[in-house]
């Protein structure tokens, strides 16, 4: 579900700032683990996956999506409906499927090495 959202849709989740593209399901509830250093609070899985399969039903277009932050505050809005929630909160890219806002863009990297090339994916990765 989550490699569908970021191929189709260009969607990019994470927790709390670790993508969870391309990873296997030890490193995902590991990172669903993680989320309790940051809010005390460990955060569910099967509230992450109803979160993103609603999510991959909206058609979202490119967008970056926290489910740790979205979760916590979806709870304290008390709001009861997740769907209509989640419409509201990314209105802006709803039903533009696949669309992406900035073109892409080569970078070409001298002088670092095959170390700092990973390096350098892996902060860009982060950042997007």
């Amino acid at each position: 579900l989550i490699g569908k959202l970021n191929r189709e849709n260009h969607v990019v989740v994470s927790i709390h700032g670790r993508s969870l593209i391309n990873k296997s399901v030890i490193q995902i509830l590991k990172a669903h683990r993680f989320a309790r250093q940051i809010d005390t609070v460990e955060l569910n899985p099967a509230d992450s996956l109803k979160m993103l399969q609603v999510l991959s039903s909206l058609e979202l277009g490119a967008a970056s999506v926290d489910i740790a932050a979205l979760w916590h505050k979806f709870e304290a809005s008390k709001s009861s409906d997740l769907e209509s929630w989640l419409r509201e909160e990314f209105s802006e890219v709803v039903g533009k499927k696949g669309t992406d806002t900035q073109p892409a863009q080569d970078v070409v990297l001298y002088g670092f090495g095959r170390i700092g090339r990973l390096l350098a994916r892996i902060l860009l990765e982060r950042s997007s």
